[in-house]
């Protein structure tokens, strides 16, 4: 087993604190050091160990003791005297199997969840996106709601923070304040619950809402999961109602479950933001009892980075919010999930403020029932139930069902798999129908509670892959079922059995979770059961239980290179390779990847000799995971093709990316096909290179449906090639063929990807990418040949002209003679220039000239895009938008009509810089906001 990666709690943005503090019982945290890179330091693994009686002591004598919570019989311990990867995983799993361990698990590492800025949006506007400024008509305050916030403390001195805060506590350092020195905390607060009505600064979704900070990251935005655990149960002992968990973590966690059951149990509500990795629900928004909070964009979208999944509830602004800051101030707050947590949890200490007998189940359930439905309606993957709708929330009366209609199976209502939902049986014939799409084949636990005991009680009728005929499951009193369910549709169907006599309205409860199937490879736990394996086919494999360890092997024939690639579809799996070859004592251990980097897959080249190896996939932290993995092998021996079999499309070779591979044509009638895939869009540059000499060859790259993606054929006297496109994710296929053999002299090829957005290689973090795609894909804007956008390279009067022209699309304008010494006919935008002539949109100078390679002012810029849009200029300008756009300036009704409606911003000096360049990304954006906003 790998040794422990730096696991990041994703925080979105933390609540606020006050210099008082709660008293926490693990004095040793004052003096705890967190070790920088665990994977290179053995002697500095922590672990979570909790017991369920009374600790071993030879368990003591074999690790160092870091802190514990006695009244929980938890410990946070660091194993001695461990010197391998081996050794460490031996200590673990003895542990894990002894009887008085309720769970043992690596202390994970945690930290804020960030996304780039875009400082333009108009402040605070995210309140009105989510109907708070209505919904502050029925109730805008909620002075005995308490919010605490699991973060990095808050400005314990900011005027619009001091009056809603309570005392809070400092995790990291005894009896210090839970002062922010991170900044993220503080940004929270002030979304939460920054005083509102009061004249000063900004507005929080609640005005008088209390904060309670708890402090469990440090200056950098990181911590662990046991102070954040430690930090959910004192909020909820100190009388916290809300605890806002504005972080995350792929990686499953006992230890983080127990901590915000104990939460709900006690009647507290727990929020928690997704994660901006746009990949599955982090924990412990994955839940079933957190309300899980994913991100939208200005405009009502789901932002590509907001995590989705079975798990997600609601989603909320994540884009441009405008809130608190560290030293008192205001200004934009990194976008992402974790800014939209914080506007849920406002949202439920209003609601709680208006409802105080309400349980959290019932906050949960009016939250979700009032949202705005974003996709089709009811519940999707991407946005949960919806977008947050404060006033429809406080207005409307409570829902009994919020899946009602659902009385027939076309009308079923979504149920996945990791969830908790209320329902109800309003009388003796009504039917509840659920529908069940898996991701996967495996255990589906259905828990059903009832509030009484009935005579023949309620009958749930399971329909596995929507077969007709169901199998039915009688409950007189709340149960438990274990359901094996196929990957795709299913159904269950709730109803009152046909001889129970109470047949009055029934609320019901269901609770369901997940546990993916054991690989078609089982049992092979262990070397002796290794299955064989052949190269370059790919396996797809699971990791099921706590103590799953896949064993595989293959047979080296001759001396040459192995890889081993294990891609996983989901970052919740953290895969460890352990390689072995028969005879040798030792193996080697790969785990160089980890979520910080975006991806969990591991691949690994090796010389290896002839002999058998042996091939051990497991999971790092040991957990049962619901996700797969995919082993893909290949051998390379002295000019042998390892690739063959592969004449075929269906025998395609899966490759990767970023390294070398080899083939050879035994005959003129042979091809060889490979395969790759790709998570999201990118630039795919294939480029092959010795390529014998005398040899017609052909490139062809197909999609996953065999349609041409690209193609090049090599003159005889070529030697290298190149397929360069941007294409969305998917699987692809490569086929080489050539007119004559090379077996003695194979050729070589790699395939390199590049992140893309839109098409272009250059925007994908650009503030301005948005718009810029939009635009290419309304075929207004081109790039380069090189697939680069340049936004920030100076835009000319020619390009300006193009865009305009094919925006507006007009062909019946005035001719007019059109005779500039500087555009001759065969000039690349002569008729769009001659276009943007006609229409009065640019003029010439009184030299004769047109000058179209001239970079373009924004002055320039606002005068030609009014005349374009037609805009209606003011007749007089009482007060200029910009400090320097008097008004006398040559373009002054143009910038001010441009302004008025919000097309152009200036600079944060008041200044709009007429005589400065535009560039291509600022008259992207202008173009995007007049002719394509919706």
């Amino acid at each position: 087993m790998g040794l422990k990666k730096l696991r990041r709690l994703i925080l979105g943005m933390g609540v606020l604190s006050i210099a008082l503090q709660l008293f926490f019982p693990i004095s040793a945290y004052a003096e705890l050091k967190k070790p920088e890179n665990l994977q290179h330091n053995l002697s500095q693994t922590e672990w979570i160990v909790k017991w369920k009686g009374e600790v071993s002591q030879s368990f003591l004598k074999s690790v160092e003791v870091l802190a514990k919570n006695e009244s929980e019989n938890i410990w946070l311990v660091r194993p001695r005297q461990i010197s391998s990867r081996e050794e460490l995983e031996q200590w673990r799993l003895s542990w894990l199997t002894h009887p008085q361990v309720g769970y043992i698990q690596s202390n994970g590492k945690v930290h804020v969840f960030a996304m780039p800025n875009d400082p333009e949006a108009v402040k605070q506007n995210y309140l009105n996106q989510i109907k708070a400024v209505e919904g502050w008509d029925q109730q805008n305050k909620s002075p005995d709601v308490t919010v605490a916030v699991v973060d990095t403390g808050v400005d314990l001195r900011h005027p619009d923070l001091i009056p809603n805060l309570v005392a809070g506590i400092n995790l990291l350092e005894a009896n210090a304040p839970p002062q922010d020195d991170n900044g993220h905390g503080t940004h929270v607060a002030g979304i939460v619950a920054a005083v509102g009505n009061n004249g000063v600064g900004v507005t929080g979704v609640s005005w008088k809402a209390k904060i309670m900070p708890i402090k469990a990251l440090d200056k950098n935005g990181e911590g662990d999961e046991f102070l954040v655990g430690e930090g959910i149960k004192q909020a909820v002992n100190n009388g916290a109602n809300i605890v806002l968990l504005s972080l995350g973590d792929p990686i499953y966690s006992p230890y983080m479950e127990e901590a915000v059951r104990y939460a709900e149990e006690e009647g507290v509500l727990v929020i928690s933001a997704t994660g901006n990795k746009g990949d599955r629900v982090e924990y412990p928004a994955a839940f079933p009892k957190v309300l899980s909070v994913g991100a939208v964009d200005t405009r009502d979208r789901v932002t590509p980075y907001s995590n989705y999944g079975p798990e997600l509830d609601v989603v909320a602004p994540g884009k441009n919010i405008y809130t608190t800051v560290l030293g008192g101030k205001y200004g934009y707050a990194a976008d992402g999930t974790s800014m939209a947590a914080p506007q849920v949890a406002g949202m439920a200490a209003l609601l709680w403020a208006q409802n105080p007998k309400w349980t959290p189940a019932q906050i949960r359930q009016q939250i979700m029932s009032t949202t705005d439905d974003l996709d089709k309606p009811g519940w999707d993957m991407k946005s949960g139930y919806g977008r947050i709708n404060i006033t429809k929330a406080l207005t409307t009366p409570f829902p009994q069902d919020i899946h009602e209609p659902n009385d027939r199976i076309d009308k079923a209502k979504s149920l996945t798999i990791s969830t908790e939902r209320f329902g109800i049986l309003s009388g003796k014939d009504d039917v509840d129908w659920y529908r069940i799409d898996a991701p996967y084949a495996g255990e589906l636990s259905l828990n059903i509670d009832f509030p009484q005991i009935f005579e023949s009680g309620v009958n749930i009728v399971y329909f596995p892959g929507g077969i007709t005929s169901g199998i039915m499951y009688k409950s007189k009193e709340s149960t438990r079922i274990r359901l094996e369910i196929p990957k795709g549709t299913s159904y269950i169907q709730v109803k009152y059995d046909i001889m129970e006599e109470n047949t009055g309205n029934l609320n019901y409860r269901l609770e369901t979770g997940f546990q993916i199937h054991a690989d078609p490879y089982e049992p092979n736990d262990s070397r002796e059961k290794a299955k064989g394996i052949a190269f370059n086919e790919s396996l797809t494999g699971t990791i099921h239980s706590s103590t799953d360890v896949d064993w595989f092997k293959l047979n080296i024939p001759k001396k040459g290179k192995l890889t081993i690639q294990v891609n996983t579809d989901t970052l919740r799996m953290d895969p460890v390779i352990y390689i072995l070859k028969e005879g040798d004592q030792d193996g080697l251990s790969i785990d160089n990847q980890g979520i910080s980097s975006g991806s969990q897959d591991e691949q690994v080249t090796l010389q290896v000799s002839e002999g058998t190896y042996f091939i051990r996939i497991t999971d790092f932290y040991s957990n049962p995971v619901n996700g797969e993995y995919q082993l893909i092998t290949s051998f390379v021996p002295d000019f042998i093709d390892v690739y063959e079999p592969n004449d075929l499309s269906v025998q395609a070779a899966p490759i990767g990316f970023n390294r070398t591979i080899q083939g050879s044509l035994s005959t003129a009638a042979d091809f060889d096909w490979y395969r790759f895939q790709i998570s999201q869009e990118q630039l795919i540059d294939i480029q092959a290179w010795d390529i014998p000499p005398n040899i017609g060859l052909r490139a062809t790259w197909f999609d996953s449906n065999l349609n041409v993606v690209a193609e090049k054929k090599l003159g005889r006297n070529e030697d290298t090639l190149q397929l360069i496109k941007p294409v969305p994710q998917g699987i692809y296929f490569l086929r080489i063929m050539g007119d004559k053999s090379t077996e003695n002299q194979p050729y070589s090829f790699m395939l390199t990807r590049y992140n893309s957005y839109g098409g272009f290689t250059d925007i994908s973090s650009h503030w301005a990418k948005e718009s810029i795609a939009q635009l290419s894909k309304e075929k207004v804007i081109n790039g380069y040949q090189d697939f680069t956008f340049r936004p920030n390279q100076p835009i000319t009067r020619a390009q300006v002209a193009a865009i305009l022209v094919r925006t507006l699309n007009k062909t019946d304008v005035e001719q007019k003679p059109f005779n500039f010494s500087d555009v001759k006919k065969g000039y690349w935008a002569y008729d769009s220039l001659k276009q943007a002539y006609y229409l009065g949109i640019l003029s010439g100078y009184d030299d004769g000239t047109l000058r179209p390679d001239q970079p373009i002012s924004r002055a320039e810029m606002a005068v030609m895009v009014a005349r374009a849009a037609n805009l209606d200029l003011p007749l007089f300008i009482l007060r200029p938008s910009f400090t320097d756009v008097p008004r006398k300036h040559w373009a002054a009704k143009e910038i001010q009509a441009m302004s008025k409606n919000g097309y152009i911003n200036g600079y944060t000096d008041g200044s709009f810089k007429p005589n400065g360049r535009a560039t291509r990304a600022e008259f992207a954006v202008i173009i995007e906001r007049i002719w394509f906003k919706q």
